[in-house]
């Protein structure tokens, strides 16, 4: 008998039967049981004060509930020989392969990493003195001083000086936008309700019709635009894979990520803390 015959999974389980169902114990019960949710009792962040009676029940309440959800999702996969093979035969199996990736970790190199940290760190200082420099000289807004490239609220201001025609909302921009269209009133959006994402910067890269000096306007692309979109790019470089992974390696130089495979509808493996599938292979 194989030790994967004595292994079972209520959350592996809870994809399998309902990829679209968030998989928490509360919801799952909730859902296919409609049990009460329970997690509201305790606070788990202060877990110390509560009451013992109080901590006693809610344990009592989640393992009732596991054992429950488990014998209702298992229930279902055993009446369908392909889902319940799968289940056993390989789910569980990479589970357990997964668990031991996770254990043994990937090693860093940390002073390579931290090479490249002081090489990031030191470019983007420049790319924004730089950036400084030239948006001052143009707009004469002594001001901008203080500007930081990684803010955006003086960076709309300045964009506005400068002639750029910013028309992309933020989240809560469009739903002000929504809100004056269903009330028959004229929108007018703030600088709050403006954005400069990427998608937004990128509109930025097109000379709009009307333009009728175009070089000149072009120059204005090349000296804000285009430097800004390599400011975020190399940023979200240095602060999600150089310092983000830094920040989790471990006493045994390495990062021991989290891979799940019950992350995604689809049932792609995912990975987080860090996510080491989301590096950029040109980084």
């Amino acid at each position: 008998k194989s030790i994967f015959d004595n292994i079972e999974d209520t959350i592996l389980l809870g994809h399998l039967v309902n990829e679209n169902i968030p998989l928490n114990l509360d919801t799952q019960a909730y859902y296919h049981l409609n049990i009460p949710k329970h997690k509201s009792m305790i606070d788990n962040t202060k877990l110390e004060t509560e009451p013992l009676s109080v901590v006693l029940k809610y344990n009592m309440i989640d393992v009732d509930k596991t054992h429950r959800i488990f014998k209702y999702l298992f229930n279902i996969i055993s009446n369908q020989d392909k889902v319940y093979n799968s289940y056993r035969k390989e789910k569980i199996k990479l589970i357990y392969s997964l668990s031991k990736m996770e254990n043994n970790g990937m090693l860093i190199d940390t002073e390579l990493l931290q090479t490249y940290r002081k090489e990031f760190s030191k470019s983007l200082h420049i790319l924004q003195e730089n950036y400084k420099k030239d948006i001052i000289k143009t707009t004469g807004d002594k001001r901008l001083l203080s500007l930081k490239l990684t803010e955006t609220e003086q960076l709309k201001e300045a964009f506005i000086k400068l002639g750029f025609e910013l028309t992309a909302l933020t989240k809560g921009g469009k739903e002000k936008q929504k809100l004056a269209e269903e009330s028959n009133k004229e929108f007018k959006p703030t600088i709050k309700d403006l954005t400069l994402d990427f998608d937004s910067l990128d509109d930025l890269l097109k000379i709009p019709k009307g333009i009728k000096d175009k070089e000149a306007y072009q120059k204005k692309i090349d000296t804000f635009i285009k430097p800004l979109i390599k400011f975020r790019e190399d940023y979200k470089t240095y602060s999600t894979y150089l310092k983000g992974i830094a920040e989790q390696i471990h006493d045994d130089n390495k990062v021991h990520a989290n891979y799940n495979i019950t992350g995604t509808v689809t049932g792609r493996l995912s990975c987080n803390n860090p996510n080491l599938q989301n590096i950029p292979r040109d980084s």
